[in-house]
């Protein structure tokens, strides 16, 4: 279900007269360009045999052409349906088989003779039925993805047939590192986008929590009012007295780090009551019943 391409960097003493549709053949599929690979110059021409070099051209798998076309509202000339051919619509599907017929009519509005895709499906691997889908300006590729997201339903792609509703198969080797256990390689890539956070302000939920409670946090006396009181209707995570150990949110020190700040919720937190104080009310020696204070 995933993207698959052929990467490949060349180097020559003169330039490579690229063209699209150039292909490579890797384990029985045609992996093509369709692009206009650039080359960096090092020297002149013939006089280094890496005097242009083309870095990591991308050889791109007939699947790259469903995430060019458009999924727009087309359907079979035969099931007597209105359509509009606008990319943002809307309609049911009593089963995967009526997704699937919208797919193969957009790949045949462009693709055709040597170049058409054939889409099959394998219904008995599928049980949900009768879905309300939305499109809004996706492609063919993002219309596969709704088989998996709707009808959770597996789908490959080899050459150009798409088979929808597959049972998968079940691999029998484990890769590990090391001498002998397949995988001589490991890359780990960081994203330069990720954002650190180290300081986490994190709130609970409002359940359980009083109306106004802040503003019993003083009494009469003015050598206890608060004039700034922080005023959250929702509980607040402090870090913990008792255990400073065991809190779950801990100050990182500004010295060693700069200070990134962050907010969670965690709306299915919220404070419980852990003390019961019970009112025995008599009158004359006469029990009349009882108060509850939480």
């Amino acid at each position: 279900m995933g993207a698959c391409f052929v990467t490949s960097t060349l180097k020559s003493a003169v330039p490579i007269l690229f063209e699209i549709g150039d292909y490579v053949m890797y384990r029985g599929e045609k992996f093509e360009i369709n692009y206009d690979p650039t080359a960096l110059k090092k020297a002149a021409r013939k006089t280094s045999g890496e005097a242009f070099v083309y870095d990591n051209i991308k050889f791109n798998w007939p699947g790259d052409e469903l995430t060019r076309c458009d999924f727009l509202d087309y359907v079979k000339s035969d099931n007597q349906i209105h359509f509009t051919s606008l990319p943002k619509f809307s309609f049911f599907a009593s089963s995967i088989q009526d997704l699937a017929d919208r797919v193969q009519v957009n790949l045949d509005r462009i693709y055709t003779g040597a170049q058409k895709w054939t889409v099959v499906v394998h219904p008995e691997y599928v049980s949900t039925t009768n879905v309300n889908i939305d499109v809004n300006n996706i492609k063919v590729w993002g219309a596969l993805e709704l088989l998996n997201s709707k009808f959770g339903a597996n789908f490959v792609i080899r050459g150009r047939t798409i088979t929808i509703g597959t049972a998968g198969i079940a691999v029998g080797n484990i890769f590990k590192y090391g001498r002998g256990n397949g995988l001589y390689e490991i890359q780990r890539t960081a994203d330069a986008d990720q954002q650190i956070i180290t300081r986490l302000r994190a709130y609970g939920s409002t359940r359980n929590m009083p109306n106004r409670y802040y503003n019993k946090l003083s009494n009469s006396s003015l050598t206890n009012y608060r004039r700034a009181v922080q005023r959250v209707d929702r509980l607040i995570f402090v870090r913990c007295k008792s255990n400073p150990a065991a809190s779950r949110f801990r100050r990182v020190s500004a010295g060693s780090v700069r200070m990134e700040s962050g907010i969670k919720r965690y709306r299915n937190v919220s404070p419980t009551c852990s003390v019961v104080t019970v009112f025995l009310f008599y009158i004359r020696n006469q029990y009349v019943g009882l108060a509850l204070k939480l």
